[in-house]
């Protein structure tokens, strides 16, 4: 048991070296909290990274696989395109069906009234255009 004995006067000094540390540490974080907005830090990080990069790039020879299936992409991004347009032209081609329906009811419904009101003229016996016996009373004048 022979190790070295710390003093109390240097166990106090390290303590207060960490505790002002942490201290000191927690100030900067503080001011630089004041300074900046977290949000702002963030932007200005982002755009740092994003301004530093390197890019790099790599590239397969072109052969009938990759041809190929970037023409399959386009292609169906064509396809979809034209499906987008047909869908648009279908709801038009729904809503003018519909006014055409109720146009035939409409014309139904008229039909139907005018039947009927020949109906009630010939009930009543109003159908002819002119009366059945025409007398004038010449000596009248009536």
């Amino acid at each position: 048991m022979g190790g070295k004995r710390v003093s109390k006067k240097s166990a106090r000094k390290r303590t207060a070296v960490r505790t002002g540390m942490i201290a000191l540490a927690f100030a900067l974080l503080l001011v630089g909290f004041v300074r900046n907005s977290p949000a702002a830090l963030a932007h200005s990080a982002a755009s740092s990274l994003a301004s530093a990069s390197v890019a790099i790039t790599a590239g397969v020879s072109p052969n009938p696989e990759n041809t190929l299936a970037a023409q399959l992409t386009a292609k169906e991004a064509q396809l979809n395109e034209q499906q987008q347009s047909i869908d648009a032209q279908e709801k038009k081609v729904a809503s003018l069906d519909m006014l055409g329906l109720y146009s035939l009811i409409a014309s139904a419904i008229l039909f139907v009234l005018v039947a009927m009101n020949f109906y009630m003229d010939w009930r009543r016996g109003r159908f002819a255009a002119a009366p059945r016996q025409l007398s004038v009373d010449l000596r009248t004048g009536r």
